[in-house]
């Protein structure tokens, strides 16, 4: 990966899935005009979501002090450690903690996924599904096999869409781990590029946390009149 010394734009996430999702979309965006040309960097903290959204000055401090350099910080609420606190208050510290080192009103985004990053799969499980049956030359699994890999019964009254609905809202990790056994696969960081680099990008961006971080790059990075409807 290039070492980029003075990006204009910092992303801190907490594991190499979202680094290489993250990545994946930032080339996406800058690739298809989307976003205008500007350096970034994707740094990963090696203590995980705790240390992301508790210190996130830590892993940033090299990059904190040129004004304006924007910054963006994500990570999974459920195993944070503080799965009681409201997701919003958690982000508000996180803004705050970064103002506190200098960083300008504006230029810092914080966006707790809840519960995890599979959360962005929102309103894509079925091109999920497609992408993970392509790495192993296989038909997508169907979602009356994702529920028995479940181990999810339907009752008479309840359609199987709405259960996996509420499933893939509740628990996305175990859904996508559940096609990923169907597929024969192993949970792997390089997944999350394929889903980054295949996933619609507009239908990505209705999911609600997804949507708040494309809102603030293009607010950042945007071009003028220029829409990314893919």
């Amino acid at each position: 990966m290039t070492v980029v010394v003075d990006p204009d734009l910092c992303v801190l996430v907490a594991d190499a899935d979202a680094e290489r999702l993250f990545s994946a979309f930032l080339r996406r965006g800058l690739d298809r005009g989307c976003l205008r040309r500007f350096d970034w960097l994707v740094l990963r903290d090696p203590m995980r979501d705790s240390s992301v959204c508790r210190e996130p000055t830590k892993a940033l401090a090299p990059y904190l002090g040129r004004a304006g350099r924007r910054f963006l910080v994500v990570w999974d609420h459920d195993g944070s450690g503080y799965e009681t606190d409201a997701p919003e208050d958690v982000e508000r510290r996180v803004v705050a903690r970064l103002a506190q080192a200098g960083v300008a009103d504006g230029d810092a985004c914080a966006v707790a996924l809840r519960p995890e990053i599979e959360a962005v799969s929102h309103n894509v499980w079925e091109r999920v599904a497609a992408i993970v049956a392509k790495r192993r030359g296989r038909q997508p699994s169907t979602t009356a096999e994702v529920l028995r890999r479940m181990g999810v019964t339907v009752a008479p009254h309840e359609q199987p869409e709405a259960v996996a609905w509420a499933l893939q809202q509740q628990n996305p990790k175990a859904y996508l781990r559940a096609l990923l056994q169907l597929a024969g696969l192993r949970h792997e960081p390089s997944l999350f590029e394929d889903l980054g680099e295949q996933l619609s990008l507009l239908a990505t961006k209705a999911s609600e946390p997804a949507a708040r971080i494309a809102a603030a790059l293009v607010g950042w990075f945007g071009q003028e009149g220029h829409r990314c409807d893919v």
